[in-house]
């Protein structure tokens, strides 16, 4: 929403993958990414934040560690099921 206010603000054209951007007259084309249904799953099983807690693992903390991205995930599946 932030990004469209933006760009109505500042002349430029937003577009999808799908679309061809044609910038017109001083207006810049912004290409946005639009992930597909697996893609959003998989960024919520594995995201960033996933790989950030695998290198902290230790032999002492790897039960808590685990139990973290679990959380994670669930909220990451939560937050895309209600549109957040």
């Amino acid at each position: 929403m932030i990004l469209l206010a933006g760009s109505a603000l500042h002349g430029y054209s937003i577009s999808t993958r799908h679309e061809v951007c044609r910038p017109a007259g001083r207006n810049t084309a912004l290409v946005i990414w639009c992930p597909s249904e697996f893609e959003l799953t998989l960024l919520c099983i594995y995201s960033p934040a996933h790989a950030i807690l695998w290198m902290g693992t230790t032999s002492v903390n790897w039960m808590t560690t685990i139990i973290v991205m679990v959380v994670l995930s669930s909220q990451a599946s939560v937050n895309l099921k209600l549109g957040l």
